[in-house]
This record gives C-alpha cells, sequence and structure tokens, in this order.
C-alpha cells in the first residue's frame, strides 16, 4: 500500500501558527501510513505540490484579514488542491472568546469565497497572544483589542488559546483512511 503525503503549508508572524502546523505534522505522522511535512508557504517547491496527496493550509487572521501569501498559494495551486483531499486551518482570536465562533467562521467564508478554494474541511483554531514578541506599537493596539474582547491584557507575558487536543483530533481524523464497503 502507498503511503499517503499530507503537506501542511502555513504561514505565521508571531509562531502560533507555526507551531500549530507542526503540531499537525506530529500527529498526522502517527497515524500508519501517513508521511506528513509542514513547510513555510515561501519555502514550498512544485515538487512538494506535485507528490501531495493531501493538503492543509494553515493561516492567521490579523486585523480581520487572512495572510496574502496564504491567498496567493492557494490561487496558484487551486486545480491540484480541487483534484485532492484539502483542509483549511484558520487561526482567529475570535475563537478563544466566549461567543467568538461566528465571527471566526465568517473570517474563514470570507477568506475561501475570496479564493474559490472549496476544501474538504474547514478547521477554526484559536491562537495566541505573543505580547512579548510584539513591538511597542502593535503591542499597545492589540492589548486594546483584547481588552474590548475579554481577553488577557498583561503585556509582560504571552497567552496561548490554542485547544490542543482539538488540533490533535483534527489531525487524526483528516488523515483517517477511507475505508471502503467491500462489494
Amino acid at each position: 500500500m502507498k503511503d499517503t503525503r499530507v503537506l501542511i503549508v502555513y504561514n505565521s508572524r508571531h509562531g502560533q501558527t507555526a507551531h500549530i502546523a507542526e503540531r499537525i505534522r506530529d500527529v498526522a505522522s502517527t497515524v500508519d501510513g501517513v508521511i506528513a511535512t509542514a513547510t513555510p508557504v515561501d519555502d514550498v517547491r512544485e515538487n512538494d505540490i506535485a507528490v501531495t496527496d493531501a493538503f492543509v493550509v494553515a493561516g492567521p487572521i490579523r486585523f480581520g484579514r487572512h495572510d496574502r501569501k496564504i491567498q496567493r498559494f492557494i490561487g496558484e495551486h487551486l486545480g491540484v488542491m480541487a483534484s485532492r483531499s484539502s483542509a483549511f486551518v484558520s487561526v482567529s482570536n475570535a475563537m478563544a472568546r466566549f461567543n467568538g465562533r461566528p465571527e471566526a467562521e465568517g473570517y474563514a467564508r470570507k477568506f475561501l469565497d475570496t479564493t474559490g478554494w472549496n476544501p474538504d474541511r474547514v478547521e477554526l483554531v484559536a491562537g495566541a497572544l505573543r505580547y512579548t514578541r510584539y513591538n511597542l506599537i502593535l503591542r499597545w493596539l492589540l492589548r486594546r483589542i483584547a481588552d474590548q474582547h475579554g481577553l488577557d491584557t498583561d503585556t509582560s507575558r504571552d497567552f496561548e488559546y490554542t485547544d490542543w487536543e482539538a488540533v490533535d483530533q483534527f489531525a487524526r481524523q483528516f488523515v483517517k483512511p477511507k475505508r471502503t464497503r467491500p462489494a
């Protein structure tokens, strides 16, 4: 039986989406017959696309929009991705809020409408506030936004909101072999 090659493509500004992509890779790799690779969008080669059986594309929300590099990647490879299994992982701190799911769904829906991509699965994942990695202006701005939405505002430390069990479950389910019924 041939191994299933899964390519997890991501872009990450402050590290949380990279961490999520790497976790998906690590969990997917524990499934028999799966070879998973996590690659930053800028490092994906055409050969990576050619040998891939399934795609996971992970992108963060930043000020209400998904990353343009991820959007460009999908535009360039939409035909190939449409012919294979694919999933979109939208990383948003809206998912960290009590009633933030509709907002996170709206971001993902708008992105998919813009790109024309129709993945097999969409996973909404909470990200992190990495205050210690932000410059002074970004730290001030994100603290104000966090305060308005009831998220953590202590800028002397970082806050991670990702539900790792949900990420693990997504990874296992996405690469789980499809069972066929006997004739």
